[in-house]
């Protein structure tokens, strides 16, 4: 909420963090000062410039779009999402507002990536003014829901960690991994160690395509459908130690 006590945190490093950004253009004036604030906060936090990837779509709309390719290549740490919807200036506005929103919401949970939702949604143009400069620079402060992954370690949402006390005193199923390739069991490992597509890759002398290839028949395979899965898996299983990830 604009003005209210947002408390304080710890001195954060994101010099290790990789972000992406993705700004809509429609209401341009304010975006782009979203996206500036957003920017200058992230460098102060120590996120490097060349860490830093910021791409421009036209609305709100198409924001999860760009947002899910960025999730998909698995080179981000987390993402921020920009934009500005005016009530009386946008056609159809708690469509846009509510599909945006929960498009964000949804790749969040599906990707387990952070992603900070920075998309206004104001009455006027003065109310959108009003925010732009602070809600750009809270933005940043995703990092802070990134710390661990700073620090080297898997980022896990309060549903993961709930899933992995309720599966770990579940029974696994008996030996489902077996059915996996050499190469499939090597992919399910290092997923579950927190590796990113592309590091397995390069480990592996592999194309990241040819990774994600693997990642699917493995999902396929043992009937999940996501890494928070594939992860709880390899813990019940004994393939990775908890503490891995």
């Amino acid at each position: 909420m604009f003005g209210a006590d947002k408390g304080t945190a710890d001195k954060l490093d994101g010099k290790k963090l990789h972000i992406g950004i993705v700004q809509a253009r429609f209401n341009e004036s304010i975006t782009n000062t979203l996206a500036a604030a957003c920017r200058a906060e992230l460098l102060a936090l120590g996120v490097q410039e060349k860490h830093i990837k910021h791409v421009l779509v036209p609305g709100a709309l198409e924001v999860p779009v760009a947002l899910q390719a960025m999730a998909e290549s698995d080179d981000y740490d987390a993402l921020i999402a920009l934009g500005c919807i005016i009530r009386g200036e946008t056609y159809h506005f708690e469509l846009v507002a509510n599909e945006s929103g929960a498009g964000v919401s949804r790749l969040a949970l599906d990707y387990q990536i952070p992603i900070a939702n920075a998309i206004l949604t104001t009455e006027n143009m003065e109310q959108a003014i009003a925010r732009q400069s602070d809600k750009g620079s809270d933005a940043a402060q995703i990092v802070a829901a990134v710390r661990t992954v700073a620090l080297g370690k898997k980022y896990v949402t309060p549903e993961m960690a709930q899933m992995l006390v309720d599966n770990l005193t579940t029974p696994a199923q008996e030996d489902a991994h077996q059915k996996l390739s050499d190469r499939e069991l090597q992919t399910l490992v290092m997923i579950a160690s927190g590796k990113r597509l592309s590091d397995i890759a390069e480990q592996l002398l592999l194309s990241p395509k040819t990774v994600s290839v693997y990642r699917a028949r493995v999902l396929e395979k043992l009937a999940l459908t996501n890494n928070s899965e594939l992860t709880v898996y390899a813990i019940r299983n004994g393939l990775v130690p908890p503490e891995s990830t």
